[in-house]
């Protein structure tokens, strides 16, 4: 028999919605996606550099020593041929980093919206324990029923939905104002 651990269903909420994340960024994207996924992390290890530096440094000397060998270079100094293939790796290098980049700035604005999902999760948390406490202290023996306003401020929890209206329209109005600058 499997050992089950049970959560809370915000716990269980915030574990499903992190899964879904992970899929969504895993399974749905595109071919394209990733297959730049896959360049980019060639194009980043130390390897990817060392094979460039090499084939220069083969290229050059190849057409360096040709005519000591008899032969015609086929790309002679100052490597016209050579600058012309570096400055394309360059520009498709460039060009797939920019993807993966768009495409990690989508992930992390998931990832942002989900933190501020479990910061008002957490602050919900937190007000409840503040009105616990405070009605603790109410039914106390000899305490004051006096009302602790500071108290009764921290107990009303935000709305999940009010909040996140709030940040689509900023967020909208930032994207209008950035396009106008366009």
């Amino acid at each position: 028999m499997e050992n089950q651990t049970t959560f809370s269903k915000h716990v269980e909420e915030a574990a499903k919605t992190t899964a879904a994340m992970q899929f969504d960024h895993l399974y749905k994207s595109t071919r394209l996606q990733n297959s730049i996924a896959r360049i980019t992390i060639i194009v980043g290890k130390p390897a990817f550099i060392l094979t460039i530096t090499a084939f220069i440094l083969m290229w050059m000397s190849i057409n360096i020593f040709a005519p000591i060998f008899g032969y015609e270079p086929s790309d002679p100094y100052p490597f016209f041929g050579l600058s012309f293939w570096i400055s394309s790796l360059a520009l498709y290098v460039s060009l797939i980093i920019l993807a993966t980049q768009h495409r990690d700035e989508e992930i992390s604005w998931q990832r942002e919206e989900f933190s501020l999902q479990l910061a008002i999760l957490n602050e919900q948390k937190m007000s409840k324990l503040i009105q616990l406490v405070d009605e603790l202290r109410k039914s106390q023996v000899g305490s004051s029923n006096a009302i602790d306003k500071e108290a009764h401020a921290m107990s009303s929890a935000e709305d999940l939905k009010k909040v996140q209206e709030s940040v689509l329209k900023n967020r909208e109005k930032i994207f209008d104002a950035d396009k106008s600058k366009i």
